[in-house]
């Protein structure tokens, strides 16, 4: 009899798993309410939490609007990185704030966990040395996409974080995505002399929040990669009749079917008069 990930996955997607009898006593210790690790059972906890929800992205690109944002409070969303500094000017927080960005992590994790209210989600090759509640996957790495079926074992970056935050989603229940503020473009100036290729640009306009990345530098995003993960997400859920929409304002995203915001907002049953 064929494997869960052989009979789901299309060949071009799949790369040898854990599926060892060690991985599946560790997944059925946790989902059994015997963790072998208190980050495992932070992990079985999430298991099918929101199946048959829908499932929100919300990007920190320029174009948001806080009152958008504000007519998604009872949604099922996932922010990213530092959105909570923009806590101050809106009602909304997403469920989860998540962050695959380990130059994020290392200069502002232990802040993402004190200023969200929610669940922190990190994705990260090792155990972030932070204290809080968060809950860790670790980092797998492949270009094309591998979309994993056991976040247990790993969950794939693709270039972005939201990317991590739809496999994620999956492990809780949910197929079907809309995107929100992902503009998909980057203004930032070069330094050829630094030594870390993971902090050789500098740019803080690329947000919809001031200072975003409090001058600090990073590494700027491969964006045929993130288009590539997006469309190997996007193909993977609609197996379980899913897929994932882009509802931006604008921006330069294209790999995905647009939306209108109302419309997707008209989807989930949020009338124009709740909005």
């Amino acid at each position: 009899m064929s494997s869960y990930s052989e009979r789901t996955l299309p060949r071009w997607l799949s790369h040898p798993r854990d599926t060892s009898p060690q991985m599946r006593d560790r997944i059925a210790a946790a989902e059994q309410g015997r963790p072998l690790s208190e980050n495992d059972g932070r992990i079985a906890a999430l298991k099918d939490l929101h199946r048959g929800r829908t499932g929100w992205l919300i990007g920190n690109g320029p174009s948001v609007r806080t009152e958008d944002l504000d007519r998604l409070t009872d949604e099922i969303a996932f922010g990213c990185n530092r959105l909570y500094l923009a806590y101050e000017r809106m009602r909304f927080r997403p469920a989860y704030l998540c962050s695959t960005d380990e130059q994020m992590i290392g200069d502002f994790g232990q802040e993402m966990i004190d200023r969200h209210p929610g669940t922190v989600l990190f994705v990260a090759n090792e155990r972030p040395n932070l204290s809080g509640g968060f809950v860790w996957f670790r980092m797998g790495s492949r270009t094309p996409l591998e979309f994993s079926t056991n976040v247990y074992d790993f969950v794939m970056p693709g270039g972005g974080t939201l990317i991590a935050a739809i496999q994620v989603g999956f492990h809780m229940g949910i197929t079907r995505w809309f995107i929100y503020g992902m503009d998909h473009s980057f203004t930032f100036n070069v330094n050829e002399a630094a030594h870390d290729a993971f902090r050789k640009v500098t740019g803080d306009d690329n947000h919809f929040i001031q200072g975003y990345r409090s001058g600090k530098a990073w590494c700027p995003p491969v964006m045929w990669q993130i288009e590539a993960a997006l469309l190997s997400c996007h193909v993977f859920l609609q197996q379980y009749g899913g897929g994932i929409k882009n509802a931006t304002r604008g921006g330069k995203l294209e790999v995905l079917e647009r939306i209108s915001l109302e419309e997707a907002l008209a989807s989930v049953g949020i009338s124009e008069a709740e909005q």
